[in-house]
């Protein structure tokens, strides 16, 4: 059963109440079958390759459902086996395993029973390790080897994820991690000046955080922290809001060492925060109402006024007008790969719009770019940006347009 939400999505009846960890299986699902399917890709050249899911707080915790279909152990299974067949019908043979790490004694119990009971429907190395994640990390470590790994830290709170922890695993090539960052968690207990809070909190970030930092500041230095730290590339993060409330409830920060994983990173963002989240939250808050009035609104749910992916999608588009004139000037012409890597971490836009937009700006004057042929109209990789002219900027009024048509090369 499912309540519905409008635009076609469905939720599953046993997300109802925690939309939020419905969009959060969403991103999971959909990074890591593609992820996987990339990973799996280097079979064509070196033969047989195995991958890892690494499931460090896993659980199982407030399913809904006896064979945990809404879980990450569940849903990270069935996308590293969703992969691994997809490469099969080509005729690679991919080699998967998956950790899962559990220190409350119920809900390994629980976990162990779950695997059990799916051990003949997943053709995968599977490890159940009881015990708090710090203290299995060199069993992990010893398990996985070199082999290319997604991880998945997602604790309660912050309580045993410290970074210390997750740096041996994340530092090698072929590496993901991702994290849940319980920002409202984080946010009411920062100021504390409980010796235990204080010393917890300084493991999860690997550094001392001021009671004063903006939500923005926190997660910048995470996002520092996590690449200094854990030797990764890249870090950015996306914001999954209370689903009824109009604040962030946590954000999922990504590291790693490729820039393909950056960019897949933002094009689920896009897909998911973007496209589906605004009206799965529209049907959370007119259940929401219905709890606490015992009526439904009359009309099919409607979609907030505040759309946060919207929003920072064109604050993002700004910020790339603001910037790029400043970085041509200090450090002279600049590839789009240098460009984009440096925004995609920062910015809330795929790199699919960063160059279309750039492009734009080309065929209408505003940008030189060398390397890019008369008909092409998105920039790639080794295309150089030599330099970029202001625009005049013309008032329009509101019912006529938004600010990118008045740019030239931006709207339409």
């Amino acid at each position: 059963m499912a309540f519905s939400v409008p635009s076609v999505i469905q939720i599953p009846e046993e997300y109802r109440g925690r939309e939020q960890t419905y969009i959060k299986h969403r991103v999971l699902n959909q990074y890591i079958q593609s992820w996987a399917q990339k990973l799996a890709s280097v079979a064509r050249q070196f033969g047989r390759v195995r991958i890892w899911y690494v499931d460090c707080f896993s659980g199982p915790w407030e399913s809904g459902l006896t064979n945990h279909e809404d879980t990450s152990i569940h849903i990270g299974l069935n996308a590293i086996q969703d992969a691994a067949a997809f490469w099969k019908i080509q005729g690679y043979q991919i080699d998967l395993g998956a950790i899962f790490v559990e220190k409350d004694d119920e809900a390994y119990a629980r976990l162990q029973a779950y695997l059990i009971s799916r051990k003949d429907q997943f053709q995968i190395q599977i490890h159940a390790l009881h015990g708090e994640f710090g203290s299995k990390v060199a069993e992990i470590e010893r398990l996985i080897g070199n082999d290319p790994a997604f991880l998945f830290v997602d604790p309660t709170g912050w309580k045993g994820a410290a970074m210390k922890y997750i740096a041996p695993l994340a530092k090698k090539e072929r590496r993901d991690v991702v994290v849940n960052v319980m920002y409202d968690h984080i946010n009411r207990f920062k100021g504390s000046n409980l010796d235990y809070v204080r010393k917890q909190l300084t493991e999860f970030f690997e550094t001392e955080v001021s009671a004063d930092l903006s939500e923005e500041a926190l997660f910048q230095l995470y996002r520092d922290q996590l690449k200094r730290v854990c030797g990764l590339k890249y870090a950015a993060d996306l914001t999954v809001e209370d689903p009824c409330r109009d604040r962030t409830k946590f954000r999922l920060v990504l590291g790693a060492h490729h820039h393909r994983a950056l960019e897949l990173f933002r094009d689920v963002e896009k897909t998911v925060l973007g496209d589906e989240t605004p009206r799965i939250r529209a049907a959370a808050k007119d259940a929401d109402k219905f709890e606490r009035t015992g009526q439904y609104s009359l009309l099919p749910p409607r979609l907030p006024n505040e759309d946060l992916y919207g929003n920072l999608h064109q604050e993002a588009l700004v910020e790339v007008e603001r910037r790029l004139p400043t970085i041509l000037a200090v450090r002279g012409p600049q590839t789009f790969r240098t460009l984009a890597n440096e925004f995609l971490q920062e910015l809330h836009l795929p790199v699919r719009d960063l160059g279309t937009l750039l492009g734009k700006w080309r065929s209408s004057g505003r940008l030189t770019v060398d390397g890019m042929r008369p008909r092409e109209k998105t920039l790639k990789d080794s295309h150089v940006i030599l330099a970029f002219y202001e625009a005049k900027i013309v008032a329009v009024p509101p019912s006529q347009g938004n600010l990118f048509d008045a740019l030239p090369g931006v709207g339409g």
